[in-house]
């Protein structure tokens, strides 16, 4: 009946009422979920009463019809969780309603819900209405809001600012454990040093990612401006908003991003180009461009933004010369991106820009160095360019490449070092366009060298990676156009990814052959096809490892097909795998029809697992136990009921580092209790609750 009503179904309930005595627990259910029909049947033909969960569960959806029904029918109230928990959920007029209606008030999880939410509107009336405030947790919910106050103008940013306004004393305290003065300088540098960690959730209790689909399409007239001069007007730190720059800039805002640069003269703009590249944004590059012309008095937040490029404190010779040099790197970026235009409009800014501004390589580096670490994919035009172009197939924006750059004595954009080739595995434009399948750009430059260019090259591996990869028209076209060939590892890689139709090509049409890493690789990975067909029309063979392979990954048909149809067999490490990865079919077929057994690996890598059917089995039918440490993995990996059947069955002890673990690793209740009453000492290491 408690299921059925809080469905809704009012039938069902009736029904179950008159012809079963189970009965039901409370209407709370009911109420939370909005069915106020039930709720009223059930206060009338039942007992069993309701609990404050009514009302406050009710609350919290939003069902304010249901809410003032109990409110008026009903004694039992609610509790501060009411009004706690419909703060975050953005219904303003239940707060409203609670706190004209009720008495139980809230406590500070409303705001700081709220905040979390980002809930700008009920944050406000909670601190005019009501004096509960605020905790430091609304500040660590909303990704350490004091720190990233400024990385944007976006939703929950309009909450942060506020935040930052009324409580940064409490913020800044929270943070380094005393009050103290956050300058310019100071917020730079802590916005840097947090900005690209960001996205990895530098915050465990955020939980929140700063992603540009979280960010809004800003309006010239829309209420993110007019949110920030009020933020402004009480007191907002307006040197912090250089960062909020990026996000802006990133998303296309060139209202928002006028507006920041107007209000509060942020005159290095230049240095945010290449993000404005990147997102293929050009009509804030051109008004960058045009902006950073302009010139505008010295102060202090012109020097804290001159600190952001120059991370050395190094003073770079002029304006002129660093924005012509962060154009020069943006051409990279618009490049490897596919933005044509927008490399066209960069290259001839800077070809009309160098007649009086001539920049050295040396320089360009050190203004690429200066950026680096806030944006690292500006670059200067080189052979990465022309192969991370080639790589996703830009066609049209290589051959202008080619076209303006080809010449260039002092750029070449086929060249790389040995030291290159060594750390880099696309290096060679030709082989990356074949390695991913674009035979257009293969194509263009298999013209360009044939009509004379000699810098470009081609070797085996373009046929080896295009084989591998699946794309059979260009290795076909390598075979019929090139004289490069390929290697054994081109139907080796082929076979292991399963690509029938390229090894069949491979075997009818060129000589170099697999090795028996081929059968090996594709029985690895599952592909029983692949390994009947060698068997049958090549004569490399496998080795144990086919077998083995097979069997820790789970492919049981590959696995019986091997050991019905060759003779390599596997070794012990098959079982062992097989069962810590937990392929309880794959371990009892071994035990059956193979002889290589396994060792006391099997039962500790179950046990790492937490598979305890695998535990169980082991132990009924294998004889080889376990090591002295396998209690260990069960502990480090919170498998409870494996811990207690090792216990049980094999009379182990935990070791002192199982004891000495960190007290999250314990963190379901009956482990705890359990370990507890076992082993005192463990009374040391987390305290009892």
């Amino acid at each position: 009946m408690d299921l059925a009503a809080r469905n809704g179904y009012l039938n069902m309930v009736k029904w179950l009422s008159k012809y079963r005595s189970e009965g039901c627990t409370m209407k709370d259910y009911a109420a939370g979920q909005g069915h106020l029909e039930v709720v009223k049947w059930l206060s009338n033909y039942r007992q069993e009463g309701v609990t404050t969960a009514a009302m406050d569960s009710a609350v919290k959806s939003g069902c304010l019809e249901v809410v003032n029904w109990l409110h008026t029918n009903r004694f039992e109230g609610c509790t501060s969780k009411a009004m706690d928990s419909v703060a975050m959920e953005d219904h303003l007029h239940i707060v409203k309603w609670l706190y004209n209606n009720r008495h139980e008030g809230c406590t500070s999880a409303a705001m700081d819900g709220a905040a979390r939410k980002g809930k700008l509107q009920v944050v406000k009336w909670l601190h005019e209405n009501r004096t509960e405030g605020c905790t430091t947790n609304a500040m660590d919910s909303t990704n350490i809001l004091f720190i990233c106050t400024v990385i944007t103008v976006l939703t929950k940013l309009n909450l942060t600012y506020w935040y930052y306004c009324k409580y940064s004393i409490t913020a800044i305290a929270h943070y380094f454990g005393a009050s103290r003065i956050i300058t310019p300088r100071i917020w730079i540098k802590l916005m840097y040093s947090t900005y690209l960690t960001l996205h990895y959730r530098i915050s465990y209790k955020a939980q929140v990612l700063i992603t540009a689909p979280t960010i809004p399409k800003f309006g010239p007239n829309q209420g993110e401006i007019v949110m920030a001069e009020w933020l402004v007007a009480h007191g907002a730190d307006s040197s912090a908003l250089n960062v909020a720059i990026w996000t802006v800039v990133g998303n296309g805002c060139l209202d928002v991003l006028k507006w920041l640069v107007e209000r509060w003269r942020l005159e290095s703009i230049i240095l945010v180009l290449p993000k404005a590249v990147q997102k293929g944004r050009m009509n804030i590059v051109r008004w960058m461009v045009n902006w950073s012309q302009r010139s505008y008095p010295q102060d202090d937040h012109r020097r804290v933004v001159r600190w952001m490029v120059n991370w050395s404190r190094r003073n770079y010779a002029q304006d002129d010369h660093r924005r012509v040099g962060i154009a020069t790197l943006a051409i990279h970026t618009a490049v490897v991106y596919g933005h044509l235009e927008i490399a066209k409009y960069l290259h001839k800014f800077v070809t009309v820009a160098r007649q009086s501004v001539l920049h050295s390589r040396e320089q360009l580096e050190t203004i690429r160095r200066g950026i680096a670490q806030v944006f690292p994919e500006a670059r200067i035009v080189s052979w990465r360019t022309i192969t991370r172009a080639a790589e996703k197939g830009f066609l049209d924006t290589m051959r202008w490449l080619y076209e303006k750059y080809g010449s260039d004595p002092d750029i070449n954009i086929f060249e790389y070092t040995e030291s290159h080739k060594r750390w880099f595995n696309d290096t060679i434009a030709m082989d990356v366009a074949a390695a991913y399948g674009h035979l257009d750009v293969l194509k263009f430059f298999h013209e360009l060298q044939t009509s004379g260019d000699k810098r470009l090259v081609c070797t085996w591996r373009a046929m080896d990676r295009a084989s591998a990869n699946g794309y059979l028209n260009v290795a076909q076209w390598l075979h019929e156009n090139r004289g490069e060939g390929c290697s054994s590892k081109a139907m080796d890689k082929a076979a292991s990814f399963g690509r029938l139709y390229v090894v069949r090509w491979l075997h009818e049409h060129r000589t170099e052959g697999c090795t028996h890493a081929a059968m090996d690789g594709a029985a690895m990975d599952g592909h029983l096809e692949v390994v009947q067909w060698l068997h049958v029309n090549r004569s490399e063979g496998c080795t144990k490892a086919a077998m083995e392979c097979a069997a820790i990954n789970g492919h049981l048909d590959v696995v019986k097909w091997l050991h019905a149809n060759r003779s390599e067999g596997c070794n012990h490490a098959a079982m062992d795998e097989a069962a810590g990865n937990g392929f309880l079919d794959v371990v009892k077929w071994l035990h059956v029809n193979r002889s290589e057994g396994c060792t006391g690996r099997a039962m500790d890598g179950a046990s790492g697992s937490g598979d305890l059917k695998v535990v169980q089995w082991l132990y009924a039918n294998r004889s080889e136990g376990c090591s002295p440490d396998v209690l260990d993995f069960g502990v480090t990996g919170h498998f409870f009921e494996v811990v207690l059947f090792l216990h049980d069955h094999y009379h182990l002890e935990f070791s002192e580092s199982a004891l000495q673990l960190h007290e999250h690793n314990y963190n379901y209740k009956c482990f705890r209790a359990w370990m507890l009453e076992r082993y005192p000492a463990f009374r040391d290491v987390v305290p009892h609750e």
